[in-house]
């Protein structure tokens, strides 16, 4: 086992670094005597893949030890195994819990990468683990100023970047990102630290006596530059090697970070991989959309990516992720960089996953669906992305139009009271209901449900459990009797509270006619009931009476119709799926019509009809209704003054009276007298054509009988 000892000259740099962690020593602890064992090989890894490949022999006589302290150094109290012949050791009566196990392998040798293992011994369970050796190897080259950020260093004779001195360059052992360093409790004098290594004065490092394995090596940043992303470089050292290696930092503002694949939905990735080939862009329009002046980049095998000498300001990074993933909500990462910032920004997505669950009526107020508790339809259900209790609508930009902030997602419930939230990327989450005016929301008790939803899950059963008034409704008076259109009719119905809470609020019955015995409101024809504006107090089992009027509209086809009333309530009514009774019917309805037929009671004399100077004519008109319906109208009265008995266009009117309001039942005729007066000789000879108008709303179903002809002329003198 090696620690790297720092020198005077570079325990100096240490020491002057403000951001140094320092890592507390462990109390060495007794290990608890049980049947639980560590076993393996140890073996000399000649090419430091930390396997033990064909060819890489054992090492013996190797003390191999449990690191109780964690400083690095065989103790007293360290429990030992020497290995044998083999490359062997079993170190045995072993408590439950974890160990670090490390090597003294003698012989030149050190142990490889990681400079120490920590194993989980379970009680009486063997845990093997093999411990790779090696000679020492060293990592060496310059620490430079990347001014194009490309990683190489330009020394030509148009660029040449300078070598950075007095830069402490050190393994990080555990990938915390960190210079970690190990002192001593008492005196705080700095003992051990991670490999390092100080730059001279042309910026040559050299990290020496490592072992065989692979290294992330990193750069205490100095101020204002940062290690080139993603902010170490990998290197695998075999057996004895040394190898050049180049560091790379600048002053560029640079953003960089890893697409992931975001397993469990918590946005960080822990252990996820990394997903190649994904298009990451700066959404410099903030619409979500890959625009032609976007910076992009696309993802490397690891799932790296970087935006590289980018101007101090505020970027929106997004990805446009491949076919059927989807990145974590909101879809996007702001940040803010000044110059030489190097933020490390993760990007997560995932496969697409899904929410879904029920709102119904919780009868018995348990929480839980039990048989015969119906689903509630027509309910909302929303995505409080922000958390603030409320469904937020589309924020836009008065400006330019553009969406701020999209609305939050939200289902409404079906038939069957279910809801569901497809396509969604992963993330966390937050499933809240509007409780409708009345109700009661049972579970969940907290009123919502959050969790992190991972990549592609589908998560079900988030149901919502509510009581509250439930109304019904049933018809009391029907008449079914053969019907015309626009007869008025009378019918009662009652409404109760079958529910579980008291219902305060307006009550309205609408009356449909269907063609069919199975309601479809989209379809049927609305003929009657009671606007909702009847407030209505019900106690859970009350009912209230309603007497209302109806008529199958004077449009309503002739034909066989079945009559249903639906309750209907602004709010308040928890169970909406049995507020519509049973058909009543069918009932015959025919259309209605007025058909009015007009004569004179006695016709003119057969000769010439001469009336005198001044002298009125007296016509007696008689009208007959032989529609079916009565004519309620203004009944009015037309005569025209013709040559011929044929109404001549242009013919003059010397006769109307004020219309006056008649009814006129089905075949019941009526007399009208009409007082004409002596329009004056020049009229001469003419015939008085009399036409009736109904006035009806209906119209006149045939206007030809509309028409009284005398068979001969009136004349004047």
């Amino acid at each position: 086992m090696r620690r790297s000892v720092l020198t005077s000259s570079v325990r100096t740099v240490v020491e002057a670094l403000e951001s140094r962690t320092l890592l507390s020593v462990a109390p060495a602890a007794a290990v608890t005597p049980g049947t639980g064992s560590i076993t393996g090989t140890v073996f000399n890894d000649v090419n430091g893949n930390g396997v033990q490949d064909a060819g890489e022999s054992p090492v013996a006589n190797a003390t191999v030890f449990l690191d109780l302290s964690h400083l690095g150094t065989l103790d007293p109290v360290d429990p030992t195994a020497l290995t044998d012949s083999s490359g062997v050791y079993t170190i045995a009566n072993l408590g439950a819990g974890t160990y670090r196990v490390e090597v003294q392998a003698g012989q030149g040798l050190v142990q490889g990468a990681p400079e120490s293992i920590d194993v989980v011994v379970a009680a009486a369970t063997p845990t093997t683990t093999n411990v790779p050796v090696g000679l020492p190897s060293s990592v060496t080259g310059t620490v430079f100023d990347d001014q194009n950020q490309d990683g190489i260093r330009q020394n030509d004779v148009n660029t040449i970047e300078p070598f950075l001195a007095g830069d402490v360059v050190y393994a990080d052992f555990n990938h915390n990102g960190k210079f970690d360093t190990v002192i001593d409790p008492v005196t705080q004098a700095v003992l051990f630290a991670e490999p390092n290594a100080v730059s001279n004065n042309i910026g040559v490092y050299n990290l020496g006596n490592l072992g065989p394995g692979t290294y992330q090596i990193r750069v205490v940043q100095r101020n204002g530059f940062h290690q080139n992303p993603p902010g170490f470089l990998s290197v695998t050292v075999a057996n004895g090697q040394v190898l050049n290696l180049d560091v790379p930092e600048n002053n560029f503002a640079v953003i960089s970070g890893t697409v992931f694949n975001d397993l469990n939905g918590n946005g960080i990735q822990d252990g996820e991989g990394g997903v190649p080939n994904e298009r990451v862009f700066l959404d410099l329009h903030h619409d979500g959309r890959l625009h032609f002046d976007d910076p992009f980049t696309f993802t490397d095998s690891s799932g790296f990516y970087s935006f590289p000498m980018l101007p101090p300001g505020v970027y929106r990074v997004e990805v446009q992720s491949s076919v059927g993933f989807l990145q974590d909500k909101p879809g996007f990462i702001d940040v803010t960089v000044a110059t030489s910032d190097a933020p490390v920004v993760n990007l997560p997505e995932g496969t697409p996953s899904s929410i879904s669950g029920t709102v119904f009526n919780d009868a018995n107020h348990n929480g839980v669906r039990d048989a015969g508790e119906l689903g509630v339809p027509g309910q909302s259900v929303f995505l409080d992305q922000n958390g603030n209790g409320i469904l937020d609508a589309e924020v836009d930009d008065p400006n330019t139009g553009a969406i701020i902030t999209p609305a939050e997602p939200a289902s409404v419930t079906d038939a069957s009271g279910g809801y569901s939230f497809a396509n969604l990327p992963p993330g966390s989450y937050i499933v809240r209901f509007i409780l409708p005016a009345g109700a009661q929301q049972i579970s969940p008790a907290s009123g919502s449900y959050s969790f992190n939803l991972g990549a592609g899950a589908n998560v079900s059963n988030q149901n919502f459990s509510i009581v509250g008034p439930d109304l019904t409704i049933r018809l009391l008076k029907t008449d079914t009797r053969p019907v015309k259109t626009g007869v008025i009719r009378k019918m009662q119905a009652v409404v109760t509270n079958i529910g579980s809470l008291p219902f305060n609020n307006q009550v309205g019955i609408t009356l449909y006619a269907s063609t069919t015995n199975t309601l479809d409101t989209s379809t049927a024809s609305i003929i009657g009931g009671i606007p909702g504006r009847n407030p209505v107090s019900l106690k859970p089992g009350q009912s209230h009476k309603f007497t209302m009027q109806y008529d199958f509209p004077l449009t309503q086809p002739s034909g066989s119709y079945f009559i249903f009333a639906r309750v209907v309530t602004a709010a308040g009514d928890a169970n909406p799926t049995n507020d519509t009774t049973p058909p009543i019917g069918p009932v015959t309805v025919a259309q209605a019509f007025v058909d009015l037929a007009a004569a004179y009671q006695n016709q003119p004399p057969v000769d010439p009809f001469y009336i005198g100077p001044n002298q009125p004519v007296a016509l007696n008109i008689v009208v007959n209704n032989i529609g079916n319906v009565p004519s309620n109208g203004l009944l009015s009265f037309k005569v025209y003054a013709s040559d011929t008995p044929t109404l001549e266009p242009g013919a003059p009117v010397i006769y109307h009276p004020a219309p006056r309001k008649v009814s006129l039942k089905p075949h019941k005729p009526q007399v009208f007298r009409l007082i004409v007066p002596n329009p004056g000789p020049q009229f001469s000879a003419k015939f008085l054509i009399v036409v009736v108008d109904s006035g009806n709303p209906l119209g006149e179903f045939n206007l030809a009988n509309n028409f009284v002809i005398p068979a001969n002329p009136t004349v004047f003198r």
